[in-house]
């Protein structure tokens, strides 16, 4: 399926520059205003005694709470390896493991290999990565929460759980490609460039899955995954479409993957900003502000301490500053208001 410039680099810019989020999670916080004492991030949920700010049900609505069920079996025998030919293009993708355990890192090694007589061309934007690898879970949705009653706070909660768009229904994996991993902020020129690649000749790059879904929240349940890897444009050198100026074809294939779950109930991002709104500190923050007006989104979930970074990002002249609600993964425990300076370097992109 051919697509332009734009529409490659756009992509990549969603699964490079918010992936590059996971490298600060929830930093410590350098200036808090709690509702009670202040908040020191421990090491783990179960080494934590924060005091609460308040409390709301983890999921408070039983029409879409988890059932108790048995886990899916994974197959006995799952391929680590796919690999598909056309137009004189091989494209192979091979995983560390599969299946892929939630919460841990993963691998994904992808080769690209010109079999053909004559010199591939292939384009690419400033990130100049060649191969894309992403998947949704089978079956597995976003739990909404509740439907906020206050309409101020139905806006915050869309614009919040939407990142700034329209909210995700589905949860997805993406990997990000290994030299921006723990960059920072990433940015994808948007100019198109070109590269060639000899006949007989491969490129290799490896990219990591974070063990969470996309792209710093929960890890997601147990169940099979449909990894879909996607190189390209390109263009052979004798292709009658070069003198056209067609931007080239991409090269698709799919790895049959499954996903073992931690097993634990953690909350949805709708949930934990039902549970966020039940601090009157960051609904009061909410109210001195208008969702979009000089403020960007920001939820984050980080799974060394079982915890949701909540809030928003405030874009000011000097500095930019985080206002954030800390809500417990799995109790839905409001855990107390905080303010920080954000540096985009150490937190990346919120």
């Amino acid at each position: 399926m051919a697509r332009n410039s734009p529409r490659f680099v756009s992509r990549l810019v969603s699964g490079v520059a918010l992936a590059a989020l996971f490298s600060g999670c929830i930093a410590p916080n350098e200036e808090i205003h709690p509702s009670g004492p202040p908040i020191v991030p421990a090491p783990s949920v179960a080494g934590s005694a924060l005091p609460s700010a308040s409390r709301a049900p983890a999921i408070s609505d039983p029409t879409v709470a988890p059932s108790i069920s048995v886990e899916p079996t994974v197959p006995a025998s799952l391929e680590r390896t796919a690999s598909v030919e056309e137009n004189g293009i091989r494209l192979t993708i091979e995983l560390e493991r599969n299946p892929m355990p939630a919460g841990e890192p993963t691998w994904a090694t992808a080769t690209l290999t010109n079999t053909g007589p004559d010199d591939l061309i292939w384009f690419h934007g400033g990130c100049s990565n060649f191969s894309t690898i992403s998947g949704m879970p089978d079956g597995d949705r976003w739990r909404p929460g509740e439907d906020p009653a206050a309409d101020r706070l139905r806006s915050w909660k869309r614009f919040l759980l939407g990142f700034g768009g329209q909210p995700p229904a589905q949860m997805t994996v993406e990997f990000t490609p290994e030299p921006f991993i723990g960059k920072g902020s990433i940015v994808c020129t948007l100019q198109l460039e070109s590269q060639h690649l000899a006949s007989g000749a491969s490129m290799v790059e490896r990219a990591q899955w974070n063990g969470l879904a996309f792209v710093a929240l929960t890890p997601p349940p147990s169940g099979p995954l449909d990894l879909r890897a996607v190189a390209g444009p390109f263009l052979r050198a004798s292709d009658p479409e070069r003198e056209g100026g067609a931007p080239g074809k991409d090269l698709e294939l799919h790895l049959h993957t499954w996903v073992v779950g931690d097993g634990r109930p953690w909350l949805h991002p709708g949930e934990a900003i039902d549970a966020a709104f039940a601090d009157p500190a960051f609904v009061s923050m909410l109210g001195a502000r208008s969702p979009g007006d000089g403020n960007q989104p920001l939820i984050r979930f980080d799974p060394a301490s079982g915890r949701f970074m909540i809030g928003i990002l405030d874009s000011q002249p000097a500095v930019d500053r985080a206002r954030f609600e800390v809500v417990d993964g799995i109790t839905g425990e409001a855990l107390g208001y905080g303010e920080r300076v954000w540096d985009f370097q150490r937190d990346g992109n919120p």
